[in-house]
C-alpha cells in the first residue's frame, strides 16, 4: 500500500492505494469543507492509479492518511453503530448493488 494527497480544482483528496494501483479507500474534501469518504459515498478514485508527484500530488505517511480516515468517518459513527445492531455476521440480506469495483463490491 501507499498514500497520496492530491489537491485539484479546490478538491483535497487522500487516497490508500494497493499495490497493483487500484484505491481502497479515500476521503475528499470539497471546496466549502463538505467531506466525503468512500465507504459511504461514491467517491472511490476509478481505474489504475500511476503515480506522478508533481505540484498536485504528493507521498503521505500510513499515519497522516488514517489520521484523516478516523476524523473523516466520525459523523457517520451513529449510522455504523445503528447498523451493527441491525445487521449481523451471517444474517442474509436482498440488496442493491450500486457499483462495482476492482477491489470488490
Amino acid at each position: 500500500m501507499y498514500y497520496l494527497f492530491v489537491q485539484l480544482d479546490g478538491i483535497e483528496s487522500w487516497l490508500e492505494v494497493s499495490d497493483d494501483g487500484y484505491a481502497e479507500r479515500q476521503v475528499d474534501k470539497k471546496p466549502g469543507g463538505r467531506i466525503l469518504i468512500s465507504s459511504i459515498c461514491d467517491t472511490l478514485a476509478e481505474g489504475n492509479i500511476r503515480v506522478e508527484v508533481d505540484e498536485w500530488t504528493t507521498h503521505i505517511s500510513k499515519k497522516e492518511f488514517e489520521q484523516v480516515w478516523a476524523d473523516a468517518k466520525k459523523p457517520y459513527q451513529p449510522i455504523w453503530e445503528k447498523a451493527e445492531q441491525l445487521f449481523h455476521i451471517g444474517q442474509k440480506l436482498s440488496v442493491s448493488v450500486l457499483a462495482f469495483y476492482p477491489q470488490g463490491i
